[in-house]
Formats: structure tokens, C-alpha cells, sequence
């Protein structure tokens, strides 16, 4: 199709996603994800153009939003996006495989855009009800952060909230429900074990009170979300605000192919 962006297409970089404006139907707006390269290395941005059906083509394509900073990395870029009911445009950005596990990586700092979920206005622009817009140390884009690689969004039909997936390092992929403000933990909280060992990356969620536990998540050891059945998610909420699903028994992990070793 004409008018697509140059993309950077190299580790786990390319064409990311698409997604359409809420109001597609009269304004044709696409949206695409993507990674791209820049003076530092490469990162994640989301760009949007008019769809131009009968002439194959996104027309007035222009990026809008560019997570920073560029770094030397291959992978992790993420990268998925929704619009919730209110028509604001979440970009999840991976952690770009930062291996600095404790309280000074990228993810759990707010100076940047890595290792978090973004909340924009549908030019690109900064919501004012962004939680760190008044925080002049931390990006007006973040709306989570300490997320490690969130490749999947969605908005629930029924409550309207939007609910994130991630992968972990060696196992320890998640489901979240997204809270304004709020910290995943990835890496200082996780139930990951670091590649080839059986060492924890992070302390468990439920020892820090500053973190937001998963609504469910696979442990190390467990094989992960490819040989684990995923949760039937009814997204409730407990009395205490925090978001339940139900979580069945894993399936024997004879059942499927080993997942791979490779890092996501």
C-alpha cells in the first residue's frame, strides 16, 4: 500500500500495528505503530494517515507521537494500540531489553517513554488528565509504567477499562488492568526468573505496597503463557478495587511445543 512509513525492520522491529479512530467511518484515520531508526539507535513511534481506499493508499501519513529515548537495541519495542470510550489513544513501548534489573532501569523511571504504556489524544497531543503532566521530571505521555515488553491491548466492552498482556523474561507474563499512575513493578516486582536460571528477577508484587500485582500471571517454572491455559477474565472487581478473573489449572505442558528460549 502507498504511503506506509519507512519502518525499521531489523531484531524485533518492523510494522508493529493498526488500528482505526472511533470515528473511522467519516474521518478514515489509520493508525500504525512502528519502529523506527534515529540519531542514538531506534525506538517506537505511532503515526496516522487517511485511509484512501479506491486508490490503495494512506494518504497525509505523518507521525505523531515518538517514544524516547533512541537506544541501541533491537528489541522490545512493543507494541500495540487501543482507544478507549472516551477516545484516547493508548502505545504500549517495550523496556528494549535493558538487563540493569533493579530501581534505576529504564522502566522504573519516569523520565522516559520505555518499559511503559502511553496515554495520547488522538492528534498525538498530551491529555491534561495525564497523571504525571505536573511531574516535571517525568514524561506528560506516560500513563503506566514498569511494564516490560506489553505487546497486547484491549479495552473490555462491558467496563471500558483497558487491559494490557506482557511478556516476562523467563516465564512471568502478565495480564493487567490499567490504572492510571500506576507501576507494574517490571523489574524490582515480577515473577519472572532471568534467562537460563532459576534466579527471580524481581521480589514478588505482594511485598511492595507501590506496585500493581497482575490480575493473573505465570510464574517461573510454569512454562509461561504459551503452555499455561490463559484466564477466563470476567473483569470484575474485588472490594477492594483490584480486578479479578478466574485462572484454571495450566495444561500439561506435554500438550504443546516447548516455547522458545529466545527473548521477547
Amino acid at each position: 500500500m502507498a504511503g506506509v512509513p519507512d519502518v525499521y525492520a531489523r531484531g524485533q522491529g518492523g510494522l508493529l500495528d493498526v488500528t482505526l479512530h472511533p470515528e473511522f467511518d467519516t474521518n478514515r484515520f489509520v493508525y500504525l505503530t512502528y519502529s523506527v531508526a534515529g540519531d542514538g539507535g531506534s525506538t517506537t513511534r505511532v503515526g496516522r494517515g487517511r485511509l484512501e481506499r479506491d486508490e490503495g493508499r494512506l494518504a497525509e501519513f505523518e507521525p505523531i507521537y515518538t517514544a524516547r529515548p533512541f537506544v541501541e537495541s533491537t528489541g522490545h519495542f512493543g507494541s500495540r494500540a487501543v482507544f478507549d470510550p472516551e477516545g484516547y489513544l493508548y502505545v504500549s513501548v517495550g523496556d528494549r531489553q535493558f538487563k540493569n534489573f533493579g530501581p534505576d532501569h529504564v522502566a522504573q523511571q519516569l523520565d522516559n517513554d520505555l518499559g511503559s504504556v502511553l496515554r495520547l489524544a488522538d492528534d498525538g497531543s498530551i491529555p491534561e488528565s495525564n497523571p504525571f503532566v505536573d511531574d516535571s521530571d517525568a514524561s506528560d505521555a506516560v500513563f503506566t509504567y514498569g511494564n516490560r515488553n506489553p505487546q497486547g491491548l484491549t479495552v473490555h466492552p462491558e467496563t471500558g477499562a483497558v487491559w494490557e498482556t506482557e511478556y516476562g523474561e523467563r516465564d512471568g507474563d502478565e495480564i493487567n488492568v490499567l490504572e492510571a499512575g500506576g507501576n507494574y513493578g517490571w523489574p524490582v516486582a515480577d515473577n519472572s526468573c532471568a534467562y537460563g536460571s532459576d534466579d527471580a528477577v524481581g521480589v514478588p508484587h505482594e511485598e511492595r505496597d507501590d506496585v500493581i500485582a497482575p490480575v493473573y500471571g505465570w510464574p517461573c517454572g510454569s512454562g509461561g503463557s504459551r503452555r499455561a491455559a490463559p484466564p477466563s477474565t470476567t473483569g470484575t472487581r474485588s472490594p477492594t478495587g483490584r480486578a479479578t478473573c478466574s485462572s484454571p489449572a495450566p495444561r500439561s505442558s506435554t500438550s504443546r511445543t516447548s516455547r522458545s528460549t529466545a527473548e521477547r
